[in-house]
């Protein structure tokens, strides 16, 4: 006979850890649902299952936000999908104990499969990057200078930037660089000025100057990374009529 799919149930599963187990979330017929509950810092894996239920019993088409619904009385369940691959929970959504050119980066989850999700989570949890407008900006990254996280004096000829390459197991890494020369605006004297600034931009074309990248975008531009970025973040230039500030950009799910 023709069955129709009405529901779904979603076993999640902690792996190893002290408060380890198993759950079980059922849900209505929704094909997007967030996972709540779950322990920061702990790996976990999922698997689901299709419900068959009596259409003609009204609790089958009342959810939650999420979803979520009982199973009505005798629901036919299938067996279960095979685990997913393992995913960790993080530590800290945010962790802005210091600043500097990373902090800025959002690495909030990025795969496109994901949605919006009831209560508007943009792209998942995690670091969403620090916003700074206006003349803020990270220290030891200015007119003059230019930055980047972890710089080693000691090394090379001018200095160098930490970098590795990749290997069977390990993403290549690439610390991040901040530039801002080429924000000057030196009109102070009778409104006009003859210093020559050098632009960051690495095709030497104008666009924007404050600019924060790899360190392999920006190795080829005039002004290397002289120092490390941070730890402080920078309000405001050391000029006349200059303001700025730093905020962070995701938004509060209050009902979670």
């Amino acid at each position: 006979d023709h069955l129709t799919v009405t529901g779904y149930v979603v076993e999640v599963r902690a792996v190893g850890g002290r408060t380890a187990d198993t759950r079980r979330v059922s849900l209505g017929n929704v094909t997007t649902t967030t996972i709540i509950g779950l322990i920061p810092d702990t790996l976990y894996s999922f698997a689901v299952a299709a419900l068959v239920e009596n259409q003609t019993d009204v609790e089958w088409e009342h959810f939650d936000l999420y979803g979520r619904r009982p199973v009505t009385p005798n629901a036919i369940l299938a067996g279960m999908s095979q685990d997913t691959n393992l995913t960790a929970t993080l530590a800290l959504d945010v962790d802005l104990s210091h600043f500097d050119a990373n902090k800025t980066v959002n690495h909030s989850a990025v795969d496109p499969r994901w949605s919006l999700g009831p209560t508007g989570v943009i792209g998942g949890e995690g670091h969403y990057g620090l916003t700074i407008v206006g003349d803020a900006n990270i220290q030891n990254c200015n007119e003059s200078i230019a930055c980047c996280d972890g710089y080693n004096a000691s090394v090379g000829d001018g200095g160098s930037c930490p970098a590795s390459s990749a290997t069977t197991s390990e993403p290549a890494f690439s610390s991040f660089t901040c530039s801002a020369v080429g924000t000057v605006d030196p009109h102070y004297v009778d409104g006009e000025s003859g210093r020559s600034v050098p632009y960051s931009s690495a095709d030497m074309l104008p666009g924007a100057a404050k600019m924060i990248f790899p360190y392999e975008s920006v190795n080829r531009r005039p002004v290397p990374p002289t120092a490390r970025c941070g730890p402080a973040l920078r309000l405001a230039a050391g000029a006349a009529r200059a303001g700025g500030s730093g905020g962070y950009a995701r938004g509060a799910n209050v009902c979670e």
